[in-house]
């Protein structure tokens, strides 16, 4: 006969949860790939009256390819 098994822990199980969160967020979607074409960044400081404030806008192009399809040529 076979043993019984431990109950899982609450730290473990909380730890599982949280691990298969952040590998679905940092993984890239099955069968929908996307290439970066480019990424521009601009920085702008402003005084205030509470201090420099720094504002910043990041813009990124993407192409989301169909499956199976080819990835463009770079360049």
């Amino acid at each position: 006969m076979p043993s019984p098994q431990k109950p899982t822990s609450l730290a473990r199980s909380l730890g599982q949860f949280f691990g298969h969160l952040w590998t679905s967020t940092t993984k890239p979607a099955p069968g929908n790939p996307k290439v970066e074409v480019r990424r521009e960044t601009t920085q702008h400081q402003v005084d205030t009256p509470t201090g420099p404030v720094t504002l910043r806008r990041t813009t990124i192009e993407e192409i989301e390819l169909p499956p199976g399809g080819q990835s463009p040529p770079r360049g």
